[in-house]
């Protein structure tokens, strides 16, 4: 599996300069995969707000459901299985 990532150059219009740009290429066996993507400031720090949301909030709702309900705290007609 290879992997390559890209900057803008000096050269390029002040445009392109403001992306941000990333190429991968990955190979399994007799399939491969080549991804190209350009993305402006903004819209990356958009991106890691909604994965770190995302990841927060997940983490939250397990800690929730895996927590140990103290004794006697069970609902009507459920058993506890611990």
């Amino acid at each position: 599996m290879a992997q390559d990532i890209h900057t803008s150059d000096a050269h390029q219009s002040k445009a392109r300069r403001d992306r941000h740009m990333a190429r991968v290429d990955a190979s399994f066996g007799k399939a491969a995969l080549r991804v190209r993507i350009a993305i402006g400031t903004r819209g990356l720090l958009a991106l890691a707000g909604v994965i770190s949301s995302t990841l927060l909030a997940t983490a939250v709702i397990v800690g929730v459901a895996t927590r140990k309900l103290p004794e006697g705290a069970t609902p009507r007609g459920m058993e506890r299985h611990r």
